[in-house]
Order: C-alpha cells, then structure tokens, then sequence
C-alpha cells in the first residue's frame, strides 16, 4: 500500500543520533553508524523525527510500504517504560491520530496499564487539582434521633443532597480514561440545563456520570467528538441520557454525540430530553427502546453459562441468562427480592433448604438475604431471565 513514511539520506546523516529520541515508536536505530528506518511498520509517517535532524537527512514521502502496526509498535515500546509510553501517546494527540490514540489505549488497557494515570497529563494540561478525577462517594444516611432528644429545627429548610459522583463535568476537563466511566449510565447535558430545569438533579442527574459541554460556544468540537469517541471505545456505558434546551444551536449536542457512537462503533441505547426556556420538558425522543442480548456485553461468561444484563435501571434489572446442561449457578444471597422466568427448558432452583425443578414458563420467587442457587440438571439447554427487584 502507498503511505506516507521517512526517507533517510545516508549521504547526509552523520550519525549524531538525535532522530532516535524524536521516533518514540522505535522506527529509528543506529546501524554501522548511520541512522536507519529498521521497520515500515513502526513508522507512522506523522514526521516526529524531522525536526531533530540538524543536516536535513530526513524527509516524508508517499511510497510503497507496509501498513502501520499500532499493535506492533506498542510491543517495541512497552519495554521501554512508562514515560516512553506517554511520550508515544502525546505524540498520536498532537498529530490528530485519534484512531490510532484510541487503538493504543485500548491495546494498553487490556495489557493492565492504568490508562488514565497515562492520559492525564495530556487531557489535563493546565495541571491544576481542579480538573484531577474524581469519582464522588455518597454517604449512607444518617440514622434517624428520637424526636424528644432531636426536636426539629423551626423556620430552617432542610439543605437538598448534591447528586454529583464525580468530577470534573467540563467535557474540555474530562479524562476520556477516568474508571468512574466504567459501567456508567451517562448524562450529556447542555451547559444552560442545569438552569432553565429546576428539577434537574433530581430528574436526570441522581445516578449517573454527567458531562456537559455548549456546542454553539466551545470552539474546538472535533476534540469533542474524538474525546466522547475514546470514552465510549474505552468504556461499557450502560446508556446515555442527552439533555439539551430548544434552542435551535443547542441541537448539535445530539450531532456531536451521534457522531461519536459512530466513530465508536458501539450501539448505546440513547434518550434525549429538550427543555423550553421556560424549564419545561417539551420533547422526548428514544423512549421506546429495544435490543437484543446479543448487542450486550456479558455480565457473566464462563464455561457453560453466559448472562447478559438486559435491563439495568435504578428501579430493577433483569439479566438473560442461559445454562447448558450440568451447569450451576452456586448458591448465594441478595440483598434483594428475585425472581426466575424460566424461558426454555428444566430448571432445579434451590432457595434456602428446598429445592425443585420448574418448567417452562414458571415464575419462580426468591426473597432477599435467603441463599438461593439455580442448576441445569437436564439434558437440554435452559434459558430463564433473572429479575432483581428494586436493583441491589
């Protein structure tokens, strides 16, 4: 294929070696004294390595080469610790490579690596704590005093909860690589929301990650789509909830979200909510959601069972679960009520110290805090929902 890569003059070069430090990829070595591109697939054409030479030996040409090995690349500089990692990374970001940037966290993701401990000092340039991740805990309440030793305050309104879990909300701010992502039901607000829609952290915010962002105002919205891209690559998001006001430039919230599932290639079901100016909710749109288990990541995947989490709200979750024959689910407790659907085949369900088998299209309960375990005892395979009510 044809692509941009370096040209070495070997009449030039001299040897003096600065062109290595510039290729964090490792494209570049010494050679009987002589500076040589050892592999077309470490080099990715971008031209890091030009600006270090003082004679003008380098150049970028379109020719025949091997295509570019993100995955290779990464093998060569692993090795080579952690600030060569980062140097590699800032060197993908400067040049636009987000495609490339995005494959190389996933890569190092799945090696282990603490993506956002490696992305942070690029995502947060100006360094400063206010824009460090942080995911916020909400403290269990209080127990309740008796009212005789706790006589209620008069004339003084009780202060309202922030539902805020993490910060920062900027989308500029945000670390795509943050863990607070993982597993996340995610809410995009529009910056003015919050204001016209005095229900707002109630309504939308209570339970999930936020982030906001102005598409008439910010300026550089291609960052915008690459960085949600990389959170919805690097992440399983649950669902996204857009909130946006009426207002005719507010609707490119949606474009630039739409955009980056696109570039994602991820399907995550999507509601968006339009608030007048007035804060009133005057349009829904993706209400009526459908999907399929086979669109799900699985919550549990192990030899002879597999779930799928095909629900997942705060008010219960149900999980599609299929169990080939001999397979067990091990007893154990919930902290709340539970209930099988037995879809196909036999299922043998223990709860506490009984246990029976049920067929098709049985309903079978299982109160909280009472071990119960499901086994596939049959010669065929059984499928059966798992409905958790309200969610643990």
């Amino acid at each position: 294929m044809k692509r941009n890569i370096i040209t070495i003059d070997a009449n030039k070069c001299t040897g003096c070696g600065n062109c290595i430090t510039g290729c964090p990829e490792g494209a570049i070595q010494l050679i009987d004294g002589k500076a040589r591109l050892v592999s077309d697939l470490f080099c990715d054409g971008l031209g890091a390595c030009i600006g270090t030479c003082p004679f003008g030996a380098i150049t970028i040409e379109e020719r025949e080469a091997q295509p570019y090995s993100e995955e290779l690349v990464l093998a060569n500089i692993i090795p080579h610790g952690e600030n060569t990692i980062k140097a590699h990374l800032k060197h993908l970001k400067d040049h636009g490579e987000t495609g490339y940037h995005t494959q190389a966290l996933e890569i190092l993701k799945t090696k282990g690596f603490d993506i956002e401990a490696l992305t942070r000092e690029e995502t947060m340039a100006c360094g400063c704590s206010g824009t460090h991740a942080r995911k916020i805990g909400k403290p269990a309440p209080a127990p309740v005093a008796p009212a005789a030793s706790a006589p209620k305050p008069q004339n003084q309104p009780a202060q309202t909860e922030s539902e805020l879990r993490q910060w920062p909300v900027q989308l500029t701010l945000i670390n795509p690589a943050a863990e607070y992502f993982d597993d996340a039901e995610l809410l995009i607000s529009a910056d003015c929301v919050p204001y016209a829609y005095g229900d707002f952290q109630k309504q939308y915010l209570k339970g999930r990650i936020v982030i906001t962002f102005c598409p008439k105002l910010d300026q550089d919205i291609q960052r915008y789509i690459d960085k949600l891209t990389q959170i919805f690559t690097l992440h399983n998001i649950n669902n996204i909830t857009i909130v946006r006001m009426e207002v005719p430039c507010c609707g490119g919230t949606e474009v630039i979200i739409r955009k980056a599932l696109e570039a994602s290639g991820k399907k995550i079901p999507l509601r968006t909510h339009v608030v007048s100016v007035e804060g009133k909710v005057i349009q829904s749109t993706g209400m009526l959601q459908s999907r399929t288990w086979k669109d799900i990541k699985p919550v549990l995947d192990a030899p002879g069972k597999l779930g799928v989490k095909v629900y997942d709200a705060p008010e219960g979750e149900i999980v599609y679960m299929t169990l080939e024959p001999g397979a067990v689910i091990a007893p154990h407790v919930t902290p709340v009520n539970v209930a099988f659907y037995i879809l196909e085949g036999t299922a043998t369900i223990s709860v506490g110290d009984e246990k029976q088998s049920f067929a098709q299209d049985t309903v079978v309960d299982s109160p909280k805090d009472i071990p119960h375990a499901v086994y596939n005892e049959s010669d065929q395979p059984l499928r059966l929902l798992v409905m958790k009510l309200p969610k643990p």
